[in-house]
């Protein structure tokens, strides 16, 4: 295997997309592998050790799930990055995926130049200064989504389980963004809001408070507080990585 050629293993049952896939990233320049159940995927895995795997979630023999979870048990394949390309579309299914430690989750139907970027971007990241976001939350499971979704996205991430924490993280690690919940040990969302906007070293830090509370009260309280954003849970996942890239760009 040719060490500046970076191999990617694509596991689909589909033929016409696991076509699709290695004519698109042949183009760019990668080595492909193809394997069309789970059991040819594993093997190829252990004896190729590619640079990154495209999995799908159904598949014969074995499914992703099953897939990635004996990657991830192995020495020789546990720190290959996995990136799931399925139709299971659902937050829970998204949060099984980020539980088995996978990179990215991308749904089908997919477009071909964000999976492109997306792979890149791995394989090849930004020099750039990176940038950082601390999350507030005593969620674990929905803390560790953020945190994936966010990592994938490029950032670097912080994370603090309760609001004095959390503001002792800001003004030491002055991030360049805050996710924030509202329901939280100790001193709430309000309330660390708040404390941040009166410290001249963090007020300028852009705040984005992902809460249940939904009401419209709540709402104008977080933006009267000085919040940028306000997105209620369940979210959409998108929404936040909109949310977060504009508020990057304008602060």
């Amino acid at each position: 295997m040719e060490k500046n050629i970076k191999t990617v293993l694509i596991i689909d049952d589909e033929e016409d997309l696991l076509n699709l896939l290695t004519i698109n990233l042949e183009r760019e320049g990668y080595r492909v592998l193809t394997a069309d159940t789970g059991e040819k995927g594993l093997t190829l895995a252990r004896e190729m050790t590619p640079d990154l795997i495209v999995l799908d979630v159904i598949l014969p023999e074995m499914g992703g799930w099953e897939v990635c979870r004996r990657l991830k048990e192995y020495s020789s394949t546990k720190e290959i990055p996995v990136f799931f390309l399925t139709a299971k579309k659902s937050v829970e299914d998204e949060m099984m995926g980020i539980s088995l430690a996978a990179s990215d989750y991308i749904t089908k139907p997919f477009d071909m130049d964000e999976l492109r970027s997306k792979i890149k971007n791995f394989l090849f990241p930004r020099k750039d200064a990176i940038k950082k976001i601390l999350i507030v939350e005593d969620d674990l499971s929905i803390q560790k989504l953020l945190s994936a979704i966010c990592t994938r996205e490029g950032f670097s991430t912080l994370v603090s389980n309760d609001g004095l924490e959390g503001i002792n993280m800001a003004t030491k690690e002055l991030p360049d963004l805050i996710l924030l919940d509202v329901m939280l040990p100790k001193i709430n969302g309000w309330e660390v809001c708040r404390r941040i906007k009166e410290n001249p070293e963090t007020r300028g830090i852009p705040i984005i408070f992902l809460t249940v509370k939904r009401n419209h009260k709540d709402r104008l309280l977080g933006i009267s507080l000085g919040a940028v954003d306000y997105i209620t849970k369940p979210f959409n996942i998108d929404e936040v990585i909109r949310s977060i890239n504009k508020q990057l760009q304008t602060h």
